[in-house]
C-alpha cells in the first residue's frame, strides 16, 4: 500500500488523511515528520510487544483543535466557549495545550502498558540489536516460513507480480481445501455453503482443539492463513503450525465443521 504517495496526494487535493497504521510501529520504518499525515494511529502490542491497550495517536498541531474528546471523556476536556457559562477544570493548572490535557489523563484507562514502552524500546535495542536487525530477521523468517508452510500443505503463498508482497513480517498461505468439494458436501447435507462460517470454524478449532491461534480469511474462492514472523519465533514454530493446519483441514474435508458447529471442536 503506497501510503506515502497517497498521503501526498491527499495533501495536494486538500483532503484530510488518516493512516490506519495498526501494524506500523515496530514493523516498518516510519518518519512522521517527513510523512506529515493529518492523523496517524498504530498499535504497540502487535510488533513493539508491549501489553494490549497501548496505542500511538499522532495528530499534528494544525489538526489538534479537531480532537474534541477522549474516550471516555475525562477531566481534561474543555467545552467550546458559550456565553454565560464558566468552565471549571478539576485538574491542576497547567501550561500544556488543551489537546495534551484532554488526552493525558483518562480515569478508566490502565497506564501500565504505556509504561512498558521505554523498556520495550531498550530491550529491542540492547538485546535484539536494534530495529534494522529486527526487521531483517523477521522479513527473512517471513519468506522462509511462508515457503515452508506452503510446501508442507502442498499449496502456495500469496505474492504480487513484483514479488514484494512478503517484504514485511506477514504472509498468507492458501489452505489445502477445495471450495467446490466443500460446497458439494454442504449441499449433500442440506446446508448452505458459507466460506466465512468455514473460516470461523477453522479459527475456533485451532484455538480450542489445538491451543493455537492463527488468522484466517476467505478470499478469492480459497481459505488463507496469515502467518506473522515475530522476533521470538523461528522456522520450527511454523513447521508445528503447518502440522496443526493439516489436521484441521482434514477435519474440514471430513465434514466435521457441519457436525454441530463449535459444539464438536
Amino acid at each position: 500500500m503506497p501510503f506515502e504517495a497517497l498521503t501526498r496526494t491527499c495533501r495536494h487535493l486538500g483532503i484530510l488523511s488518516i493512516i490506519d497504521g495498526a501494524h506500523g510501529v515496530g514493523h516498518i520504518p516510519l518518519n512522521l515528520s517527513q510523512l506529515d499525515p493529518d492523523f496517524f494511529v498504530s498499535n504497540c502490542h502487535k510488533w513493539l510487544l508491549v501489553p494490549r491497550g497501548c496505542t500511538v495517536f499522532y495528530v499534528p498541531l494544525r489538526n489538534q483543535p479537531f480532537m474534541r474528546s477522549t474516550l471516555p471523556t475525562s477531566h481534561g476536556f474543555e467545552p467550546r466557549p458559550r456565553p454565560g457559562i464558566e468552565y471549571l477544570n478539576p485538574l491542576p493548572a497547567s501550561d500544556k495545550s488543551p489537546y495534551v490535557t484532554n488526552f493525558e489523563y483518562v480515569g478508566t484507562v490502565d497506564p501500565a502498558p504505556y509504561l512498558c514502552v521505554p523498556v520495550a524500546l531498550k530491550w529491542r535495542q540492547e538485546v535484539c540489536g536494534g530495529e534494522e536487525k529486527i526487521r531483517e530477521y523477521c522479513v527473512e523468517l517471513n519468506k522462509r516460513a511462508s515457503e515452508c508452510v506452503a510446501e508442507i500443505l502442498g499449496t502456495e503463498y500469496m505474492e504480487c507480480e513484483e514479488g514484494t508482497l512478503r517484504e514485511c513480517n506477514m504472509s498468507n498461505v492458501r489452505l489445502p481445501l477445495d471450495v467446490e468439494e466443500i460446497a458439494k458436501m454442504c449441499a449433500r447435507r442440506g446446508e448452505p455453503f458459507n466460506g466465512d462460517q468455514v473460516r470461523d470454524w477453522i479459527t475456533f478449532k485451532c484455538m480450542r482443539g489445538h491451543g493455537v491461534f492463527m488468522a484466517f480469511v476467505y478470499y478469492n474462492n480459497a481459505w488463507w492463513v496469515r502467518l506473522s514472523s515475530q522476533i521470538y519465533l523461528d522456522l520450527s514454530d511454523f513447521g508445528k503450525a503447518a502440522g496443526v493446519l493439516k489436521r484441521v483441514c482434514e477435519d474440514v474435508r471430513n465434514g466435521r465443521f457441519l457436525d454441530g458447529s463449535k459444539a464438536h471442536l
